[in-house]
């Protein structure tokens, strides 16, 4: 079977902006942090603060949204699953930057092996 193009053109932006070699991030977090998609827990007092994420690798982070949507609607995956979750409880974009953030998990587990 053959890959869609958006496939391809995806692990090239990942390729281009990570790189191979997962030795410059100290540790997992480190990598969802630097692309920006680190999750925030900003309450103070039982009041909730701004929940914007970070400023990161924009050309990264656009590209790993767009598969977290394409993730979303595969169907039979754990991160189709996930997303179903989250989205029922935090709504849709919230849910798409927490599949982003999985996805980055694995691409470092990945890349470092």
């Amino acid at each position: 079977m053959k890959s869609p193009a958006w496939i391809w053109t995806l692990v090239a932006v990942i390729v281009a902006e990570l790189g191979v070699d997962m030795s410059v991030f100290e540790s997992i977090p480190h990598l969802p942090s630097w692309a920006g998609v680190c999750p925030g827990n900003n309450e103070s007092a039982g009041k909730r603060k701004s929940s914007r994420t970070p400023k990161g690798n924009v050309y990264l982070k656009a590209a790993l949204v767009e598969a977290a949507h394409a993730a979303a609607k595969a169907k039979g995956t754990y991160l189709r699953d996930k997303s179903y979750r989250l989205k029922a409880r935090r709504g849709y974009k919230r849910a798409a930057v927490a599949i982003v953030h999985k996805i980055l998990v694995a691409i470092y587990h990945m890349f470092s092996q």
